[in-house]
């Protein structure tokens, strides 16, 4: 069983990787850009590429049965400009991607992580596969780069799992920038715009591990929404990371003194209140958990930080 994965070497895609690792009989391509791999792994194929270079390599190997997309064009300068533009590189990307893998003869299934931001800031209410997007925050600059993959799920013209993430918690990304640097440096927990909001939370492994569970699992091509926790209020969130750094600080921001230190588009997407449900319940409830409950995982996580 031949697997790739893209963004090997990210957040996402150096858990999915640990994960693979314990899957028998997978052949394990892992393609890696700019960030090096932290952990190597005996027996997994590492090469170094970008998106734009993917579908000349994959022309030239054989059928993989997975292809895990994780990767993305990052537009770090130029504010949105450099966003739009990355959004429209990997557009163009992922159209070349699909001409490869489309096809009756061709059986690979490309499972492709997006997120929750898609669906756009609803407060109050629960977002389900069918409802329409309205991408906020980053998720606007993302959604380019989706478009192709979209219409091509909508055509059922290649074989694709689109699953969409709530927030992904984690050692690193948003998690570590945003609170646990936070609270480690200022000792107080940081409550980032309206308090009243709620959200829907997933691990890091768990992310992983649904990767995995979708793409052997799913019966169809098509958007799954996958979380462990449905919703959750933030302050209840806020609460668990107090506990975890043995805290009763809080420091409150609103979107004025964000604007201080980050631009609109991150302001929009850390405030975004979006909380998932999905039409697909038995796919997503025949996945076992490795962490379900965010208050011991929170704790777990802030452990690590107290021991090193």
């Amino acid at each position: 069983m031949r697997v790739l994965v893209t963004g090997a070497s990210g957040f996402a895609g150096s858990a999915l990787i640990k994960y693979l690792v314990g899957i028998n009989n997978a052949d394990i391509t892992a393609i890696v850009h700019k960030t090096p791999v932290q952990v190597s792994h005996q027996h997994i194929r590492y090469l170094r590429s970008s998106i734009e270079d993917l579908p000349s390599f994959l022309k030239g190997e054989p059928e993989f049965d997975y292809i895990f997309h994780l990767a993305r064009i990052p537009g770090k300068r130029f504010g949105n400009i450099g966003r739009i533009l990355a959004g429209l590189q990997g557009a163009a990307a992922n159209k070349k991607i699909l001409k490869v893998i489309s096809g009756k003869e061709c059986k690979t299934r490309l499972v492709y992580l997006s997120g929750s931001l898609m669906y756009g800031h609803h407060p109050g209410k629960t977002s389900v596969e069918a409802d329409g997007l309205h991408p906020a925050g980053f998720a606007k600059y993302y959604h380019l780069a989706e478009k192709p993959l979209l219409k091509a799920i909508s055509n059922n013209t290649a074989n694709i799992v689109m699953l969409r993430a709530p927030w992904i918690v984690g050692k690193g990304s948003w998690f570590a920038k945003l609170y646990e640097e936070h609270v480690l440096k200022q000792e107080k927990v940081p409550i980032y715009g309206n308090p009243d909001r709620h959200m829907s939370l997933i691990s890091v492994d768990d992310c992983a591990g649904m990767l995995w569970h979708y793409a052997t699992n799913a019966q169809a091509s098509g958007i799954y929404n996958i979380y462990t926790v449905g919703k959750l209020s933030y302050m209840q969130f806020l609460n668990y990371i107090a506990k975890a750094y043995n805290t009763e600080n809080y420091v409150g921001y609103n979107e004025e003194k964000m604007l201080k230190f980050a631009d609109q588009t991150t302001v929009d997407s850390i405030c975004c209140e979006v909380v998932l449900d999905t039409q697909y319940k038995e796919l997503l409830n025949s996945y076992k958990p490795i962490h379900n409950n965010p208050e011991i995982y929170i704790a777990q996580l802030a452990q690590y930080d107290n021991n090193k």
